[in-house]
């Protein structure tokens, strides 16, 4: 103990301690003290693990004395309370925090035959560090909740790896397959199974483009996947720069993939309703163009196939004895052709005319 100076260890901004092979403090600095708020005389011996937090103290003092019995560095981070009952006008603690992390370290003290004699040992106030980790580790859960609150789904694409490095829990609701299941796996490895086969081609070259962006342009496609249940669905992917490399080759993109099904599903009925809408016109417009009979009906099926989108579509007319001949008729290809045959009275059932005159049906 000797050796150490005592005007160099009281000016030291850490808290310095020596302690004997028991590890009973025998020495504390003034910066010790300050930390603490006790005083060196009530250190002493055990006195100094009173400013040890409670939830703290016992893993600890197990993890000081194991060290000290079989003489070997001691390291470790804990949380500090200072002592209320030292707090004197004399000793009043200069930090004012009602909990103050430490990082302390302790190593053997040998003398000159190499002998432990004690352990010298030394505490750094870490607090502004444990809050900032802290602080970071509050900011990345709000992140991760709102994320997670997102009706989108949300992730970040590794270029290097080809894999995903981050996905947001909604995937699972909206295809039904657990966020890890694409977490680091090689986005080639899930095409497979989840890419509409027709559709790979667009994703590997909505990838491709990901490397050429600018710092703030979004690059947009859509393409089908499987859910967990066999059933097809739309998604319209967002995808921007998010980190660059030493280089500036980009890295890592952000993006959204959006569930779109419903959006696609209604686009396609109103563009079929617009589609049949032309038809019908069309059908009406020639009918009107037209007198000759045989025009009109054979326009009349051509419109309805197409309005319809039939295999086949006839005009059959019905006799009096319940026979009667196909008159008009369109029919894809494949399929036989009936127009002019007849057919008995079995062909149709009484309910499908009325015998009192000719009709068409």
């Amino acid at each position: 103990m000797q050796r150490l100076d005592a005007q160099i260890t009281d000016i030291a901004p850490v808290g310095l301690f020596y302690t004997d092979l028991r590890g009973r403090y025998l020495y504390v600095n003034s910066f010790w003290v300050k930390m603490t708020s006790i005083p060196l005389e009530n250190a002493r011996d055990y006195g100094w693990a009173k400013a040890i937090h409670p939830e703290d103290r016992d893993f600890v003092e197990t993890v000081w004395y194991d060290c000290a019995r079989r003489l070997i560095p001691f390291e470790i981070e804990y949380r500090l309370c200072p002592v209320q009952e030292f707090k004197t006008s004399f000793y009043k603690s200069q930090i004012e925090a009602e909990v103050i992390w430490v990082h302390a370290h302790a190593a053997p003290d040998r003398d000159e035959y190499g002998r432990v004699v004690g352990y010298v040992g030394v505490i750094t106030d870490i607090t502004s560090r444990k809050e900032s980790e802290a602080a970071l580790a509050a900011s990345y859960q709000f992140g991760q909740r709102l994320a997670d609150a997102s009706p989108d789904i949300l992730y970040i694409y590794d270029l290097v790896t080809q894999g995903f490095a981050y996905i947001n829990q909604q995937i699972e609701h909206v295809l039904g397959y657990p966020a890890d299941y694409f977490i680091k796996r090689p986005l080639a490895s899930i095409y497979q199974p989840i890419v509409y086969h027709a559709d790979v081609v667009l994703l590997q070259e909505h990838i491709h483009g990901l490397n050429t962006l600018a710092d703030g342009q979004i690059l947009t496609t859509e393409y089908r996947v499987y859910d967990g249940r066999g059933k097809i669905k739309w998604l319209r992917s967002r995808g921007m720069v998010f980190e660059r490399d030493a280089q500036g080759r980009v890295r890592q993109a952000i993006g959204t993939l959006q569930d779109v099904t419903q959006y696609k599903q209604l686009t396609a009925q109103q563009e079929r309703k617009i589609d049949q809408e032309r038809i019908f016109h069309g059908i009406v417009e020639r009918i009107r163009e037209s007198l000759d009979i045989e025009t009109v009906l054979f326009a009349s099926v051509r419109g309805i196939s197409e309005f319809l989108d039939l295999d086949r579509v006839l005009l059959y007319q019905l006799f009096p004895d319940g026979g009667g001949v196909v008159i008009a008729e369109t029919v894809k290809p494949g399929f036989k052709q009936l127009l002019g045959m007849n057919f008995d009275s079995e062909a149709m059932p009484k309910s499908c005319h009325d015998t009192s005159h000719d009709s068409f049906w």
